[in-house]
């Protein structure tokens, strides 16, 4: 018989006795408010704001960046507007260094194999495709012939059967072909990472098992490999713009936030993540770089979080924006561009009206934002949960209140 024992509130404990096998396992993948309230309002619930807002800053960016509104409200607000055209984008560093860091938080106390590498990265792939795909038939259909008004995406020029097939695996920057909606390059990135993260675990988990070596030691030089990667990356890679297609010049905030992971869960020695920030801060002084900043300061606000910050309760609707954001920074692009579109005529050359048509167009991307991920990527993790066993339901839950966009990794 399995005892399953459920913390309520601040420790009162109700021992839910003779259980059968399959009842235990259906009991621990409930997902229950208790669960959301003990990872997702305590633990990671600023993570969790922070990624919604950052989530945002990436569509007012957009906003910015695309359509002639922006243009048209200039002269209204030419500070805020420029301010977000020129500097919204850098919060993606923050999104690399929370992926990294969820990556490290829902695997550590897994000891990979080349099957369970496998698996997991397969879990992975679905998990973003699913929602990654809506959106994608979305754009298709407006690029194509709608209500007999034919949209042009101000991206791309025209799309191929061979580009489209190439973004289904998320493989358009190594091949070279533009990516059809805005920021898109990012999971092809975290893609990657994933695949290379995985690699490297599998095969040192491998080498521990055959020499007997211990927890402690396997990870230790998992996280030194990851760690010598991650420096040559700050100090070679990421010094060329010209290499940003593929994970490599990413990998120092993706690494940052992997280690901080490994650390806060006792999973590696205390000096290989103090090491790697300061090697790291050595690279921006030699060469200084305002992305790299960015990272520095977005590992050490998830530093002081999960340390120092557990306790701070987040309103709600910070913590929705959390939720939503990974079907947000998928939709956002397509939405805009739909509402624009038809908005043209109405703006005219009228300032005023083009800031009206960007306020409305956020609104729409966080509408459509929040239909994308309660019509299509919920259900997506509603159907993987059943087919996890108890642990890893839980790893599931607790990757999911703070990074859903990850999915667990």
């Amino acid at each position: 018989m399995i005892e399953v024992a459920t913390a309520i509130g601040s420790g009162v404990k109700d021992r839910v006795e003779a259980l059968s096998e399959n009842q235990a396992i259906r009991f621990a993948t409930m997902e229950t408010p208790l669960a959301k309230a003990k990872v997702g309002s305590v633990r990671f619930a600023t993570l969790d704001a922070v990624r919604g807002l950052a989530a945002c800053l990436i569509v007012v960016h957009h906003l910015t960046y695309y359509g002639r509104a922006s243009e048209l409200a200039l002269g209204l607000a030419p500070v805020t507007i420029n301010f977000f055209y020129d500097h919204a984008r850098m919060v993606v560093q923050l999104f690399l260094v929370l992926g990294g860091f969820a990556l490290a938080w829902s695997t550590a106390d897994k000891s990979y194999d080349r099957h369970g590498a496998v698996s997991d990265f397969v879990k992975r792939y679905v998990r973003l495709f699913v929602p990654y795909a809506a959106m994608l038939a979305f754009l298709l259909v407006l690029a194509g012939d709608f209500s007999d008004h034919r949209f042009d995406t101000p991206i791309v020029d025209s799309i191929s059967y061979i580009q489209v097939l190439a973004h289904l695996f998320f493989l358009q920057d190594l091949l070279g072909f533009q990516n059809l909606s805005a920021g898109t390059w990012y999971l092809c990135i975290d893609i990657q990472f994933v695949g290379f993260y995985l690699l490297i675990n599998a095969i040192v988990w491998e080498c521990g098992r055959r020499f007997g070596w211990k927890e402690k030691k396997v990870l230790d030089l998992f996280a030194t490999i990851l760690a010598l990667f991650g420096l040559v990356a700050v100090w070679y890679w990421n010094r060329s713009s010209g290499n940003d297609f593929n994970v490599f010049y990413f990998l120092g905030p993706l690494v940052l936030g992997s280690l901080i992971g490994l650390d806060r869960k006792k999973k590696i020695s205390g000096w290989i993540l103090p090491t790697f920030c300061l090697l790291m801060a050595l690279s921006f002084w030699f060469d200084p770089r305002s992305r790299l900043l960015v990272a520095l300061a977005s590992g050490l606000f998830v530093w002081l979080n999960v340390h120092f910050l557990a306790k701070i309760k987040v309103p709600s609707p910070f913590l929705w924006l959390g939720k939503i954001s990974y079907s947000l920074f998928l939709i956002h692009y397509s939405v805009n561009w739909l509402l624009m579109t038809a908005l043209d005529d109405w703006m005219g050359e009228v300032p005023i009206r083009g800031l009206v048509a960007l306020g409305i167009c956020f609104v729409g991307s966080l509408i459509a934002g929040t239909i994308l991920h309660y019509g299509v990527e919920q259900p997506t993790l509603r159907w993987f949960k059943p087919r996890t066993d108890s642990k890893k339901a839980h790893e599931l839950t607790a990757d999911r209140s703070f990074d859903a966009a990850f999915m667990e990794r």
